[in-house]
């Protein structure tokens, strides 16, 4: 608020400098002076609102910084969390693939008994396979 007042008053003293214009007579020093004086307060008045306007563009940058710096750790986050989505899903397939696997060759064996039979023979049968190679 302090700073609103100080641009205010700042304007009105330039405004007043330039109406004490029109009642000097042009070429005396008191004119001269007092132009001197307005073109100073109006300066002031450029320098101070130049000087506001880069503020308000650091704090902008600032604020767009921060906020894109929490936009990366959102999509960072969902990133690991997708990532972490397919590698569960790869493994379930996998189990699912496995378990699939063994469900129908006891089905096809005739049962869990015929199954370890079968198993049983196979080994047998490579075991003779790897020792008869004569």
């Amino acid at each position: 608020m302090e700073n609103y007042e100080n641009k205010e008053l700042l304007k009105e003293a330039a405004k007043q400098s330039l109406a004490k214009l029109k009642d000097l007579e042009p070429g005396t020093d008191e004119y001269a002076n007092t132009a001197k004086a307005a073109l100073q307060l109006y300066d002031m008045q450029i320098k101070a609102e130049a000087q506001e306007s880069d503020q308000n563009l650091k704090e902008d940058e600032e604020r767009r910084k921060g906020q894109e710096v929490i936009n990366d750790q959102e999509k960072a986050a969902k990133a690991r969390r997708l990532e972490w989505a397919k590698f569960g899903l790869s493994c379930v397939t996998f189990l699912g693939t496995g378990a699939m696997t063994i469900y129908w060759s006891i089905l096809e064996a005739g049962g869990v008994t015929q199954l370890s039979r079968a198993i049983s023979d196979g080994l047998h049968e490579m075991k003779r396979g790897f020792t008869d190679r004569k």
